[in-house]
This record gives C-alpha cells, sequence and structure tokens, in this order.
C-alpha cells in the first residue's frame, strides 16, 4: 500500500514472537472501532511497545486478548504518543491501513 510492504492480520496471528513489531496496546473500545475501520485516537491508547518514527507501520494489540486487531501507519512518533498517554491527550495518532475483513467480537 502506498509503495510500502506490511505484514497482514493473519500473518500477524500466527506469529509467536509479536514483540519484536513496532506496536500500540489499545483499549477494547479502540480495539473495536479499529476492526470497524476507524483510525486510533490518542484516548484509546493504552501503551507504546518499542519505539518508532511518523510513517512506520505499527500495530494494533488488543490489551485484553494481546491479539493484533489492526495494522496501522503512525502519524507521530512513538515518543509523543507517549506523551499523549501520559498527559491523557486527544488527537489521532495513526491511520488505519488494514483490519479484519468480517465485523466480528473481538
Amino acid at each position: 500500500m502506498e509503495g510500502n510492504v506490511f505484514p497482514s492480520l493473519l500473518y500477524l496471528l500466527k506469529v509467536q514472537n509479536l514483540e519484536k513489531y513496532p506496536g500500540l496496546i489499545v483499549d477494547r473500545g479502540a480495539s473495536l472501532a479499529l476492526t470497524r475501520g476507524a483510525d486510533l485516537m490518542a484516548p484509546g491508547v493504552r501503551s507504546v511497545q518499542s519505539s518508532f518514527d511518523a510513517g512506520e507501520v505499527v500495530i494494533a494489540l488488543d490489551e485484553e486478548l494481546n491479539k493484533p486487531v489492526a495494522v496501522l501507519k503512525a502519524l507521530m512518533p512513538s515518543s509523543q504518543i507517549e506523551e499523549l498517554v501520559r498527559s491523557r491527550g486527544k488527537g489521532k495518532v495513526a491511520k488505519n491501513l488494514h483490519r479484519p475483513k468480517a465485523l466480528r467480537t473481538l
């Protein structure tokens, strides 16, 4: 997409070691919104997993299930997202690139 290669959710679900991918741990509400195609907003982020720059592909992990729910494009670096999480800031932090085809309850 847009000249970039990124992992599909099916691949990520089969991978045993998700920690090697930059990611964002998201709450249940954000997980459900992401599976419906929404972009990720700061209030839904619980924590940042590793560091990354704006424009990098990251995965969203559901905090309860510890499973990937979407592949995202970071709109800001991880340090800025961490600051938004700490300060309970608002705004869009990542664009949704890939989500499950079927809308199902996680």
